[in-house]
């Protein structure tokens, strides 16, 4: 399955925001922001708390793509540009999937190349 490469630098400037606060919302350390000064900025910031805190950023490859089965369907559909990693377990956990399972499917999606995680 062929599918592009993509990087923090695709992302918005709102989406970057969005990640540095799902961040701090986690990490009592990390202040919240509005926007960065600059879209290199907030790459560079984002790179920064990632490798601090080991939260991964997932950026979805293959959108429409629809997994067989039920389960493998419904924690798909749960994916969003610029979700971290912590999100996405805690969402499958709410559903009803351990976070074992949600992190397995997080590196599974990642070397099928449906998501990217950065």
């Amino acid at each position: 399955m062929a599918s592009k490469k993509r990087s923090l630098s695709d992302l918005s400037g709102k989406q970057l925001a969005a990640i540095n606060n799902a961040i701090a919302a986690r990490y009592e350390d990390v202040k919240k922001v509005t926007k960065f000064l600059s879209k290199e900025a907030g790459v560079e910031a984002i790179r920064s708390l990632l490798g601090a805190t080991g939260e991964q950023v997932i950026l979805v490859l293959q959108p429409d793509y629809v997994k067989r089965g039920k389960s493998a369907e419904r924690s798909f559909t749960f994916y969003r540009d610029g979700m971290i990693s912590s999100e996405y377990v805690e969402l499958c956990e709410k559903a009803g999937f351990s976070a074992t399972i949600a992190r397995r499917d997080l590196r599974y999606d990642n070397d099928k190349g449906l998501i990217c995680l950065v």
